[in-house]
């Protein structure tokens, strides 16, 4: 009977980084955007689960959706997707 038990006992935490895993790879004290410059749904989706998203100027703006990684004051350019700084930031 304990053994079943112990089934059920599973620790279901998870990390504040392991959301985002789904969208980056830990790069240094950055992320790195796995989908490039142009997977519009997937940074929406990004951006709709971080807690410290803010949005950059408007004029610096890529995607047309305000909330949205691309759109972010912590995303930095890459020559092919950009990195988030979102990890320095909450340090």
């Amino acid at each position: 009977m304990k053994e079943s038990l112990d089934i059920h006992n599973t620790n279901t935490e998870q990390s504040p980084e392991e959301p985002m895993l789904q969208w980056f790879t830990p790069a240094g004290t950055q992320w790195q955007f796995k989908f490039g410059c142009t997977d519009y749904a997937a940074a929406r989706e990004a951006a709709a689960q971080c807690s410290i998203f803010m949005s950059d100027d408007e004029d610096e703006h890529t995607d047309n959706v305000f909330r949205s990684c691309y759109n972010c004051m912590y995303r930095r350019w890459q020559p092919t997707s950009f990195q988030c700084y979102k990890r320095y930031a909450e340090s």
